[in-house]
């Protein structure tokens, strides 16, 4: 809502500075509390729900632009940024009071459910939370294989990400859509995308270790989208703007990375350092991206979308990568002469699974822990 305050770059730039504080807890944190209330094979569906409000988001903006023109009485920017800045507050205040911070403050539990909710998770291996920071936790995390993968995967993801929306409308125009046509088009294309994204997310979970597979799909449909874009001459505008919807399918592996992420990594401190590089990484991404569109090529930005299918195809390359390391591992610890030990102890039960899920140790200290993908 400030930012119709902003009267100069300089304001502007401050502005978004605390407005990037603000949201970089966001994504991290809602990958954290799913990792909490939900055991593995039920968080694809999970995270893929909350990321569903990028397409909600981007229809109601879609509408909310189109009326906002209407206005008269102040700039039309203004008022779209006074409108979603204020439902955003809104949102903002019941989320602080309504959401617990973990299960065993659930206000909506009782004492007997707030035990059963910590025990249908126990599991999962990968603990609930810790105040304390540990740096043998930091240490691991930075020396995971698993982190760094999936870091790769996001940064590749997130340079188509953040060429294709800042200029798509750019490039719709340019195909001979109004601009009253363009922001129709966009919000007929966020319901396509919102189906996409909760398809996706129920057979992660319905069919038991598909998220890497449905993560591949997803980019090839994406890989073809872009060559449509890309390869189509400007009079054939709605194979275009087709080519376009199936590019944005990519979008639906957000929620499959983040129940990668919440199903992979165990302890507080190395899924929190895991969570936050591999969103630091989409940041980074976002920020590459625009910087390989040429505005002397505009509107059809030949070399913009090849680079864009260049690393559609990276993230495809890396996504198979992460499959078959995450096959190895989990075949190498199924040899460890400690897992057969394991079967036969006591340690299966559920009290014991309860403790080693309270006891913050990570995926590497528990030799019984399998990764998934």
């Amino acid at each position: 809502m400030l930012t119709v305050t902003c009267r100069d770059a300089t304001g502007l730039l401050i502005n978004r500075f605390f407005l990037g504080v603000a949201e970089a807890p966001l994504t991290a944190g809602l990958t954290i509390i799913v990792a909490m209330w939900y055991t593995r094979e039920e968080q694809p569906f999970r995270q893929s729900l909350w990321y569903l409000g990028g397409s909600i988001g981007g229809l109601v903006g879609s509408f909310v632009g189109l009326g906002v023109t209407n206005i008269h009485t102040i700039a039309s920017w203004k008022a779209l940024y006074l409108i979603l800045g204020g439902a955003t507050v809104v949102a903002s205040g019941v989320v602080f009071l309504m959401l617990p911070d973990v299960p065993s403050t659930a206000w909506f539990l009782t004492k007997q459910e707030r035990i059963l909710a910590i025990a249908r998770v126990s599991d999962n291996l990968t603990g609930i939370k810790s105040t304390n920071f540990s740096w043998p936790q930091l240490r691991e995390a930075l020396c995971d294989m698993h982190t760094w993968l999936l870091v790769l995967n996001q940064l590749a993801l997130n340079i188509p990400n953040g060429g294709l929306h800042p200029f798509l409308n750019i490039f719709l125009r340019g195909t001979g859509f109004t601009k009253r046509e363009v922001f129709l088009l966009n919000a007929c294309q966020f319901p396509i995308i919102f189906f996409m994204k909760l398809y996706v997310g129920w057979a992660s979970t319905r069919y038991k270790n598909t998220r890497i597979f449905w993560m591949i799909v997803c980019l090839c449909i994406s890989a073809f989208g872009i060559i449509l874009m890309r390869q189509l001459p400007p009079r054939l505008k709605w194979g275009r703007w087709a080519g376009a919807v199936l590019t944005d399918m990519y979008t639906a592996n957000y929620g499959l990375l983040a129940a990668l992420t919440s199903g992979n990594f165990a302890g507080f401190t190395k899924k929190s350092v895991a969570s936050a590089l591999i969103f630091a990484a989409g940041c980074a991404g976002n920020i590459i991206g625009p910087q390989l569109y040429k505005g002397s090529e505009a509107p059809s930005y030949p070399s913009g979308y090849l680079a864009m299918l260049i690393c559609i195809l990276a993230t495809i390359v890396i996504s198979v990568i992460t499959l078959f390391y995450t096959l190895w591992e989990n075949k190498r610890r199924d040899k460890l002469p400690c897992e057969t030990e394991a079967a036969t102890s006591d340690s299966t039960d559920m009290m014991d699974a309860i403790v080693v899920n309270l006891s913050d140790k990570t995926d590497r200290e528990l030799p019984r822990f399998r990764y998934i993908y």
